[in-house]
């Protein structure tokens, strides 16, 4: 009975443990496997057997070409681990090729990484996948140059082959160099043409060389250089706490709460020079909207090597700044949210300013907060992080309360100085504001005197594109997205209504309800707002900045230095012009 029980089980195998393919089968002494996540929703790392001939290359970190699913199609993963094989990982299949010559992420990111995995519920591969920019894996501005270098058995071999004048000349060519050279260099040295060189590459006496070279030269226009100001007893009472951290190398989050104007990028900047001064990297985190050329300047002009990540930036640029802090050549790195994941490899502090700030939360896949990831990889590399914020979230208020996190306050303006006087405007019964216009007869009178004074105006709408609404009068229907159900924008200089979630575009001639041609646009945003003040005062020059008009490389800096300068009067826009922006001429705002 034994022996007919057996012979049914081997008619329903659908192998034999000997019937594997060669490729699937591992010898033996070919038990070297890695690791590899995929940029899939998956929480599984897959293990796959490593070819003699590439075991020397492989280090986590690196990304892999791999055989994937059913099909073993090719893709591209992250190589997290190498170790040996167990005794049930004989069919298993084969890594293909090594896709980096040195790994992207370091052990500390891989670690920081599977904790976002697990903390956020997505795979390890999406998130690797995410914090790693394109240009990076591209390698953005550079190119493999061909050059040309003596042989390693070349001087053996010039003992017993004959060589022309021109074929020696270039022989010493290259030994006077001491390092390849491309075949234009040597050309130019020797006046030959290509025959010569392609006759001692035949005769193996010199060889090609495969180097990447980097295209991008970096253009930073000179900064003037800035003492460290006095601070004040509160302020050095914050620098002292959190240098205590630092001294101690332990971990501890500080919640600086301070007003507007109170001084905390002054105790960043003097925190940040303690770090320096032990040969350690800060990251500055602040919103994207307060990457000014101002606040950049601010870091500039106090040390000595700074990279700024941006969505701004050029690939080539990105890339740049990417190798230079992972080679540990830049001090501080001053960033919208994804540069809490710079390659800093002796990083000593995180700051992050304005931590309250919605756009800190990355709401794409890999989706994560960036003041907790911070706070994740403050912990695994053991330093401080510091919040920043005139008005933290309650959670912040939560972690200080349970005595968590450490609490430090600036209360007051720095040099005493007095808030700005703030006037409220009831516009209820406005005549102005209530035929439609967007500037009340109160703000107007304001805007008059001070520009008569010499000052300047900044007018702040969050609302970008002409009209806001788009309504028909005969049947009341608001004209909306189909995709996500909010109401359509009407963007006159493009003649087009446009949703602000999805970007979805089109055109209304009638109401599409009841087809009448009745449609009102109704509301004002800053386009609208733009033809007003431009009517209203004719003989003052007027800019706007919001994500339309500033989309040409290089307009927002423009755009600030001409307002700087004097060469705009009324500067309006949306939160773009909000914060990290400082005129010493500007004595009125309107919101």
């Amino acid at each position: 009975m034994a022996e007919t029980l057996t012979h049914q089980q081997h008619l329903f195998e659908t192998q034999t443990p000997n019937s594997a393919m060669p490729w699937e089968q591992a010898a033996e002494q070919d038990r070297v496997v890695a690791s590899v996540v995929v940029n899939r929703p998956l929480q599984t790392a897959y293990s796959y057997l490593i070819p003699e001939q590439l075991r020397n290359e492989l280090e986590p970190g690196q990304r892999v070409r791999v055989p994937f699913g059913k099909g073993n199609r090719l893709v591209t993963g992250y190589c997290v681990k190498v170790g040996m094989a167990d005794d049930a990982s004989s069919r298993l299949k084969w890594v293909h090729s090594v896709v980096d010559e040195e790994p992207l992420v370091s052990s500390k990111m891989l670690e920081l990484t599977r904790w976002i995995a697990d903390y956020y519920l997505c795979g390890w591969g999406q998130v690797l996948d995410g914090v790693i920019p394109q240009s990076v894996k591209r390698r953005a501005g550079t190119r493999v140059v061909k050059r040309l270098r003596l042989a390693e058995n070349s001087v053996t071999k010039l003992e017993t082959v004959q060589l022309s004048s021109k074929q020696k000349a270039v022989c010493e060519a290259l030994q006077r160099a001491g390092e390849p050279l491309r075949s234009e260099e040597i050309r130019g040295q020797v006046q030959c043409g290509t025959g010569p060189i392609d006759a001692l590459c035949r005769k193996g006496i010199i060889e090609v060389v495969r180097e990447r070279s980097n295209e991008f030269t970096p253009d930073f226009l000179p900064v003037a250089r800035h003492n460290d100001l006095t601070l004040n007893a509160l302020q050095l009472h914050a620098v002292e706490a959190i240098q205590s951290s630092l001294q101690s190398q332990e971990h501890r989050t500080f919640l600086l709460h301070g007003v507007t104007g109170s001084g905390k990028t002054e105790v960043y900047i003097q925190t940040i020079r303690e770090v320096v001064s032990y040969g350690k990297q800060a990251i500055v985190l602040v919103p994207e909207i307060s990457l000014t050329p101002q606040t950049i300047e601010r870091f500039r002009s106090r040390f000595d090597s700074v990279a700024v990540l941006h969505s701004h930036l050029s690939d080539a640029e990105r890339y740049w700044h990417w190798q230079q802090i992972r080679k540990g050549k830049v001090q501080v790195i001053v960033g919208a949210r994804s540069a809490v994941f710079a390659p800093a490899p002796h990083l000593g502090l995180i700051i992050i300013d304005e931590e309250h700030e919605t756009s800190f939360k990355q709401d794409a896949t890999p989706r994560y907060h960036t003041r907790e990831v911070a706070r994740q990889r403050a912990k695994l590399e053991s330093f401080p992080l510091v919040l920043g914020s005139a008005t933290p979230t309650l959670e912040s208020w939560q972690r200080v309360k349970e005595k968590k996190d450490v609490l430090l306050s600036l209360p007051n303006r720095a040099e005493s100085r007095a808030m700005p006087p703030v006037i409220v405007v009831d516009t209820r019964h406005d005549p102005q504001r209530s035929r439609g216009q967007g500037v009340g007869k109160s703000l107007q009178s304001a805007m008059k005197r001070t520009l008569s004074e010499g000052g300047q105006v900044i007018l702040f709408l969050n609302l970008r594109g002409f009209s806001p609404t788009i309504w028909c009068r005969s049947c009341g229907v608001s004209v909306k997205c189909p995709h996500c159900d909010v109401t359509l924008t009407w963007h006159q200089d493009r003649k087009v209504c446009l949703c602000h979630v999805c970007d979805y575009q089109t055109t209304v001639a009638s109401c599409p309800e009841c087809e009448r041609d009745t449609i009102r646009y109704l509301g004002i945003g800053t386009q609208r707002l733009e033809q007003e003040i431009r009517a209203k005062f004719p003989n003052h020059r007027v800019l706007r900045m919001d994500s339309d008009s500033m989309r040409r490389y290089g307009s927002y800096d423009e755009a600030l230095n001409a307002f700087r300068s004097g060469e705009v009067q009324i500067l309006l826009g949306t939160q773009m012009i909000a914060k990290g922006l400082d005129f010493p001429n500007v004595t009125l705002v309107g919101v």
